[in-house]
């Protein structure tokens, strides 16, 4: 009888082999941590007995969460594209002479929020904008998410030198990211959050912005200079980060993490529960309020630093400086004419 190989035996191999190409020790934990469901499932199933049609069954499976509610499009894809890594192997090992993914197998798609469920509303702005000045780094931290599209990563990883005032420009150059470390026996922990590169070499971009984001940060810089903040400053000093622009109370890199839950107390204080408001959802709200001022999706695009053009469109279109500001004034012009600089400070 010719032997049989378990799909979870192929998997290890699969994940053992991927480690030479993780290009961080985060991706290596996502990817142990999409495998346990995987490992679950197939259990005690060789890979020689699974054919399309029990492949079909897997993904019905996997799509749900405990809850009936569907995982996320992106959760669905790493997994479908882990398991068709295991498949690969196993056709160039000989343990099978079929792969179930040339049978036109489609990948299912997971849950993808509407359009409208991606932004924060302009009612919730609004209210939010009105009781943010009580707390001074939210009260800067908000707006500039908003009023930039940038991730609030690289917003965190902001150096002063990476905002040129006269030229109203930021220069996106790193971000800041979960820390993780590898463990003996190969477990991967996540241990606080540490400077990196940003999310994709196209990430790495120049933004023009409007004069509401240059007095905002400048604010912030006369904040920290305040005589009453002296403790903290002196706290930045010691651990070298007098040039980074949001230091958390201890002088070093902030948290998101922390300040989402900051946000969401500030939120809970306010009666404003009601209010789905997610640092991320400014970004789509920048993207949106661009399109809306009759900007160009290709502008917007080079905007966000996003990887493709995919993201925002299907075309790619390089553009340079220029258009760039032009974006901004079209937006500073829109977002005034709906009223929303004056919730703003």
């Amino acid at each position: 009888m010719k032997h049989k190989h378990k799909f979870n035996e192929v998997l290890e191999l699969v994940l053992e082999e991927r480690k030479n190409s993780y290009k961080s020790l985060r991706t290596a934990a996502w990817e142990k941590k999409i495998a346990k469901r995987i490992f679950e499932y197939f259990e005690d199933i060789f890979i020689e007995d699974i054919n399309d049609v029990r492949l079909n069954r897997f993904f019905s499976f996997i799509r749900f969460k405990n809850n009936g509610s569907l995982y996320s499009d992106k959760y669905i894809k790493s997994i479908y594209s882990l398991v068709k890594a295991v498949f690969k192997k196993a056709l160039l090992k000989g343990y099978i002479t079929i792969n179930p993914f040339d049978y036109d197998f489609k990948r299912p798609k997971g849950n993808i929020p509407e359009a409208k469920d991606r932004l924060v509303s302009k009612e919730d702005l609004k209210a939010l904008f009105k009781i943010l000045p009580k707390y001074p780094k939210l009260n800067v931290i908000v707006p500039v998410l908003f009023l930039t599209g940038m991730r609030i990563g690289e917003l965190l990883g902001l150096f002063w030198t990476d905002i040129d005032f006269t030229e109203k420009i930021i220069h996106i150059q790193r971000s800041v990211v979960d820390n993780y470390i590898e463990l003996p026996g190969g477990e991967i922990a996540k241990r606080g959050v540490m400077l990196s590169s940003t999310k994709t070499a196209t990430s790495i971009r120049d933004i023009p912005v409007s004069e509401q984001v240059i007095v905002l940060l400048r604010s912030w810089l006369e904040f920290r200079d305040l005589p009453e903040n002296q403790k903290w400053k002196d706290k930045i000093e010691l651990n070298s980060n007098l040039n980074l622009v949001f230091p958390n109370a201890q002088g070093k890199l902030t948290n998101y993490k922390t300040l989402y839950d900051n946000l969401k107390d500030i939120l809970k204080d306010n009666n404003l529960n009601h209010c789905n408001i997610l640092f991320h959802k400014l970004r789509h709200n920048y993207a949106t309020d661009l399109l809306s001022a009759g900007v160009d999706i290709d502008v917007v695009s080079k905007l966000l630093g996003h990887k493709n053009i995919e993201t925002t469109a299907n075309v790619y279109v390089k553009v340079d400086m220029k258009p760039k500001k032009n974006a901004i004034k079209l937006q500073s012009k829109y977002l005034h004419d709906i009223n929303i600089y004056s919730n703003i400070m």
